[in-house]
């Protein structure tokens, strides 16, 4: 049961975003890091999410050396990238820099933060999309497509956020619950 809801979820996202035109992808950075200087190239298995969305990923950095990832960039690459969405590490849990992002002015000069599209990465109980590499990966996937093309992708994360939680961590939650597992990283719960 639990493989082919995770397939239906693989295979719905696949085929909602499989025709949008490279011209089309939303751009994308990945804030990882306590300053949001570090990052994922397509490369890197950090960043598949990102991939299977379709979002471009404007991050043009060699993947890094160590074999962990967080290629490391500078504040003027991304300004220069000017990504239209960003995701970030959360400072309390992962001691990441969505706040710095959404409010320090150096970084208000790019569109993501100046059209209030910096959203931060759930993580309960793991990260959505990325460490550790794990079936979040497959909310992460519904989170992301359906934040970048809600016209393709268009679900309500409220009660997929449920329904994934029931079936694989066997716990039934709320919509409250939901909403705050979402925090600020979608849009109708927390505006920027």
């Amino acid at each position: 049961e639990i493989a082919e809801y995770l397939e239906q979820i693989y295979g719905d996202v696949k085929e909602a975003v499989a025709d949008v035109a490279d011209g089309d992808r939303v751009s994308l950075y990945y804030a990882e890091g306590p300053f949001g200087l570090s990052t994922e190239p397509d490369v890197s298995q950090h960043a598949q999410t990102f991939v299977e969305a379709r979002a471009r990923n404007v991050a043009e950095v060699p993947l890094s050396s160590s074999g962990y990832g967080m290629s490391a960039v500078s504040l003027e690459s991304v300004i220069q990238w000017d990504p239209e969405v960003i995701i970030a590490w959360d400072a309390k849990i992962r001691g990441g820099a969505d706040e710095i992002i959404r409010t320090n002015s150096d970084w208000a000069v790019i569109k993501a933060v100046q059209d209030g599209r910096v959203y931060t990465m759930p993580n309960a109980p793991f990260a959505w999309c990325d460490r550790p590499p794990g079936v979040n990966r497959f909310l992460g996937l519904q989170w992301v497509a359906n934040m970048l093309y809600p016209d393709r992708y268009d679900v309500d994360m409220v009660e997929e956020v449920k329904k994934f939680y029931s079936l694989l961590y066997w716990v039934d939650i709320t919509d409250e619950r939901a909403k705050s597992l979402l925090g600020n990283s979608y849009p109708p719960y927390g505006k920027n």
